[in-house]
């Protein structure tokens, strides 16, 4: 059973050497992160997990995912580290750059025009496919004696073969696009600190001004030029994450899930709800199950217990 408590959103520092233009980091045999840490970042970040399965809760967005993940996020979009379980080939990894690097630096080059498209795309988070995975396998995970420069050559490799990747969902998860002031900054993380702590309760948008200092109609303008969407629109999505993540764990009924995830009317939340996956959130949750317990019985025939 999936057990939900507010979270807080840290803000990560992340350093990089006096030689490096990015950081670079992998695990082998387990994950690098299993608390729940939700945290933002202005760098943009790829990880790459091998195998397993778990969570992604990215922004508004929240899915489960099996036999490993593959995602580019770009800047300021919240985010759990990716609690997959662990398997014995299993390894991740995880880069991080800053935008002067993506936007500057191999901006300069017009042979990476490719390369800038996909960080456009990246701001809304990408998640790769199966024929991507397949492709990078080979040399993804890096060498641990690679210089410094062979490690630049292998992220460039990596980018590329991300641009030009086909197979690719847009996961939607805004973030804080924003690079014009510390006070745009915080006032955008204060705002999903308050949305990930209180969504279940009523959020005050007056209350929520007061808090960053803006007037009502200044805070909507604001949010809606930072992050290309209403805070209604954010609020209601985020809802209807944990609602989804509810509803797969199974031990919820509707109506217990869409009073628990701060929606007073049901008819709203079938609406809403259908609105952003396509289908009702009991077609979504036998779906889910049915599709979960096959998963399930398929492993349990592949892999026998002696």
């Amino acid at each position: 059973m999936v057990k939900f408590i507010p979270m807080k959103l840290e803000v990560e520092e992340i350093k990089t050497g006096p030689e490096e233009s990015f950081k670079l980091r992998w695990f082998e045999g387990e994950p690098g992160c299993m608390d729940d840490y939700w945290h933002v970042h202005p760098e943009y970040e790829i990880v790459y997990v091998h195998n397993g399965s778990g969570r992604r809760h990215i922004g508004t967005h929240i899915s489960q995912y099996h036999d490993g993940v593959f995602l580019f996020l770009g800047p300021n979009i919240p985010h759990l580290p990716l609690s997959n379980q662990s398997k014995p080939d299993n390894f991740e990894v995880v880069v991080q750059f800053t935008d002067e690097f993506i936007s500057q630096k191999l901006a300069a080059f017009p042979e990476f025009a490719a390369i800038q498209d996909l960080k456009r795309r990246s701001l809304s988070g990408i998640s790769f496919g199966k024929v991507t995975k397949e492709k990078v396998l080979p040399y993804i995970k890096p060498d641990a004696k690679m210089t410094s420069s062979q490690k630049l050559l292998w992220l460039l490799t990596v980018l590329n073969d991300l641009a030009q990747a086909k197979d690719y969902d847009l996961l939607n998860a805004y973030g804080a696009f924003t690079d014009k002031s510390q006070m745009d900054y915080d006032r955008v993380r204060t705002i999903f600190k308050k949305v990930s702590e209180q969504y279940s309760k009523e959020i005050s948008l007056d209350d929520l001004a007061d808090q960053v200092g803006l007037t009502k109609n200044s805070l909507c303008r604001f949010f809606k030029k930072t992050t290309g969407k209403t805070i209604i629109d954010y609020l209601n999505e985020y809802r209807i994450g944990i609602a989804k993540e509810h509803l797969a764990d199974g031990s919820h009924t509707v109506s217990e899930v869409l009073y628990k995830c701060g929606f007073n009317d049901p008819s709203f939340f079938y609406k809403k709800f259908k609105q952003v996956t396509g289908v009702s959130p009991k077609t979504f949750q036998a779906e889910f199950i049915s599709r979960n317990h096959h998963l399930h019985q398929r492993n349990d025939h592949t892999h026998p217990h002696y």
